[in-house]
């Protein structure tokens, strides 16, 4: 478990990268020279083409993960797997690009009333779908491989680099909106090249099929796998994105609330970066498990995933909500934005309940548990569906926010009952109490914080005082219950990394 976190620290630290760029534009560059619709259209344009590309991609990101290991044969050029990952989502495209056409004016109706800006745009969601489909499943085809820091580079850090010459291009008048969509879309094309070339430098990017490879068992697998997957997804898109969907239909500003609510759910989900790094070093641990029947790896993997995302998730957390007031004061023209306040606030703990249950969906994935995937999908998307339709028209973006937390927790919990009671294994250990206490406690300190606005200087070191503080106090109550040994002896190993290097010896002696 010591490499995944060690490897899962590397790939976070690239996403905090990226988050630093996604910070400073979304937190301050966009609020400042674009309105919150502009800021909505961009979203919405990301957002629908995502949504879109996980649909119609007929379940390939859950078939790579699941069988790549019964093709994987190097000297074999793992028997014509990436061929099949090629071809098979083009099927799904070709279906969507004849229903876009047809129900072309349809689709655009929802939109037609809350946010008009966006039918000028509407065309570019076909290629950014195309786009976005093969860049995710060539994403998921490297994480197969062990190799998941460029693509993460490329998706954290590289697009949201783009994205800032974009706008600031925009900015200063030498782009107009036009031109800044169509750069959008040229920007997420050369992500895919650059994936691809990649690819091919790996010497992964196999084109040749082998068909023969493929006996009737496998097949008849692969298939009834994927037909669960497909209707299972329906679900998994309805929470992923569907709030902003959502907003931009039926809320009272539509593009606007969009862009509001978009900037907020950015902050709270800072908290599941470590998440996502940590996820995407163990899925190959745990799809060789599972094609093993290993459940005390599965179980080993289940329980250290839980207790390190919850810790680093609970930290993160604490620091955000802590400082909530003084993060939102520096956007500019943050009045616009403080409406997005309990929408990180309700974001940050949906994220830490995905953080505490942790790989309980890429458990069920892999296991013969699959099945129950299109039953908890469907229910997750009926919920999702339903709640915001109840929420958004009452309390708007927050009514959203708090749509996504009820789902996510309902659906965390049908989850983890399920996995226990057919594999009888769960992510929780006595530890859980002892942070569970000290997150209450330290939440309840968060709370005590006063609202009060100051400059942008002593702001920021008001927020790096408090953020210290809390620091310190969470590592003296982590380090003295022994909550992580992981986490423990990754901190051991770095302290005394620095004590030999400075010479500071008491750093490895006393902490």
């Amino acid at each position: 478990m010591g490499i995944v976190i060690k490897q899962g620290i590397k790939s976070s630290i690239i996403s905090y990268i990226g988050i630093a760029i996604g910070t400073f534009s979304l937190l301050w560059l966009f609020p400042k020279f674009l309105d919150p619709e502009k800021i909505g259209l961009l979203r919405i344009l990301q957002d629908i083409p995502f949504l879109l590309a996980l649909l119609v991609n007929l379940g390939t990101h859950g078939f790579i993960d699941k069988f790549f290991f019964h093709f994987e044969d190097k000297d074999k050029k793992n028997n014509g797997f990436f061929f099949i990952v090629l071809i098979y989502p083009l099927v799904g495209f070709l279906i969507f690009t004849l229903l876009f056409f047809i129900f072309n004016d349809l689709w655009q109706s929802f939109y037609a009333t809350k946010s008009k800006l966006l039918l000028n745009y509407f065309d570019y969601i076909y290629p950014l779908t195309f786009i976005i489909m093969y860049t995710g499943i060539f994403e998921i085809y490297l994480r197969a491989n062990k190799m998941i820091s460029y693509s993460n580079f490329l998706r954290e850090v590289v697009i949201r680099f783009f994205t800032l010459i974009i706008v600031l291009l925009f900015i200063f008048h030498l782009f107009n909106l036009e031109h800044l969509i169509l750069a959008f879309l040229i920007s997420n094309f050369i992500i895919l090249l650059l994936i691809i070339l990649y690819i091919k430098q790996k010497e992964i990017f196999y084109i040749e099929p082998n068909i023969g490879f493929i006996n009737k068992k496998l097949l008849s697998d692969i298939l009834y796998f994927v037909s669960f997957m497909i209707p299972g997804t329906v679900g998994a898109i309805m929470v992923q994105k569907i709030d902003n969907l959502m907003i931009g239909a039926i809320a009272k500003d539509g593009l606007a609330d969009v862009g509001v609510y978009s900037l907020a759910y950015f902050i709270g989900t800072v908290v599941e970066v470590p998440r996502k790094s940590i996820t995407q070093i163990t899925i190959p641990l745990l799809s060789k498990a599972a094609k093993e029947n290993d459940v005390e790896t599965i179980s080993m993997l289940y329980k250290k995933n839980s207790l390190n995302q919850f810790v680093i998730g609970t930290i993160l957390f604490i620091c955000i909500w802590m400082n909530v007031d003084n993060l939102l004061s520096l956007i500019p023209n943050h009045e616009k934005y403080l409406a997005g306040k309990y929408v990180i606030l309700f974001i940050g703990l949906s994220k830490l309940t995905d953080m505490a249950t942790s790989i309980n969906s890429e458990i069920i994935q892999l296991t013969k548990l699959y099945k129950f995937n299109l039953i908890a999908m469907v229910f997750l998307g009926v919920v999702t569906v339903l709640l915001n339709l109840l929420l958004i028209p009452v309390y708007n973006i927050v009514g959203a926010a708090i749509a996504f937390g009820i789902s996510i927790l309902l659906f965390n919990i049908l989850k983890t009952y399920y996995i226990w009671l057919k594999m009888k294994i769960q992510p929780f250990s006595y530890h859980f109490i002892h942070l569970t206490l000290v997150f209450i406690f330290l939440l309840l300190i968060s709370f005590t914080q006063p609202n009060v606005e100051y400059g942008i200087f002593i702001t920021l070191i008001i927020i790096a005082v408090k953020s210290c503080g809390i620091l310190i106090l969470y590592y003296i109550l982590i380090r003295y219950l022994k909550i992580s040994d992981d986490l423990n002896s990754l901190i051991d190993r770095i302290l005394k990394r620095i004590s030999d290097k400075t010479g500071i010896i008491w750093l490895k002696k006393y902490l």
